[in-house]
């Protein structure tokens, strides 16, 4: 009998100090085993807690999959490289396409 680990469980205090946790199951990468990923919100609100806007012109700019094969190649965490593609994918749309959501806004207004 197959049984699968979808669940989670944390301290009262660790609760308090970070909001709206839940978990997410990843695929199965070299294992029969499926990683989980543990998402919190920070007690703090901000930037962070937006979710990340992915923009397909940048997937089809000549130059993005080194952007992507870059941050990915570090020796961290499959969570590490994550945040480090997101980090380094919005440095790229500001380089290259500018502040797309402002000039929305503008155009919108």
């Amino acid at each position: 009998m197959m049984k699968r680990l979808d669940h989670g469980f944390g301290h009262a205090s660790w609760c308090v100090a970070f909001s709206k946790p839940h978990l997410q199951v990843l695929p199965t990468l070299h294992s029969y085993h499926d990683p989980l990923l543990l998402h919190y919100g920070s007690s703090v609100s901000g930037r962070e807690d937006r979710p990340f806007k992915f923009f397909a012109a940048s997937a089809d700019h000549r130059d993005y999959g080194e952007v992507v094969r870059l941050a990915w190649t570090s020796q961290f965490s499959l969570a590490s490289r994550l945040h480090e593609v997101r980090t380094e994918s919005l440095n790229f749309n500001r380089s290259v396409f500018g502040d797309i959501c402002r000039r929305k806004r503008h155009l919108m207004a």
